[in-house]
C-alpha cells in the first residue's frame, strides 16, 4: 500500500519507517576524520514520522493512517509540529531519514 499524499502539496520523506540513528560510541574522532563526519550528516533529514490511532485522521492538511509516514521538518510550517504532537489521535515520532539512493 502506498504511503498517503499530502492534500497541501507537500512531499512525503519515506513511506516507511526510519531506522534510528545510532552513534558508534567506541571510535574516537580526530580532526582529520571531522570532513568526513560532516559529509555523512549531510545525507541526513530531520522529520517526523506520523501514525494515526484510527484507521485514517486529518490534520494540519494532511491525512494520517496507522501505517504513517514521514514529513520533513523543513515542510512543516510555523506551529504544525505542535499541532500534531498535541494531537490525542496521533502518534507523533521525531526521527532522522536518510537518502538510501545517495550513500550507494
Amino acid at each position: 500500500m502506498a504511503a498517503p499524499k499530502s492534500t497541501s502539496g507537500r512531499r512525503n520523506a519515506t513511506s516507511k519507517p526510519p531506522e534510528p540513528a545510532t552513534p558508534n560510541t567506541t571510535e574516537q574522532s580526530s580532526a582529520k576524520d571531522a570532513p568526513e563526519a560532516k559529509a555523512a550528516t549531510e545525507d541526513e533529514i530531520e522529520g517526523i514520522w506520523v501514525r494515526s490511532v484510527k484507521a485514517s485522521f486529518r490534520r494540519c492538511g494532511m491525512r494520517f493512517t496507522r501505517e504513517g509516514f514521514g514529513v520533513a521538518m523543513e515542510e512543516l510550517e510555523e506551529g504544525q509540529l505542535e499541532t500534531l504532537e498535541q494531537e490525542p489521535n496521533l502518534v507523533v515520532e521525531r526521527v532522522t531519514f536518510t537518502d538510501e539512493r545517495m550513500t550507494r
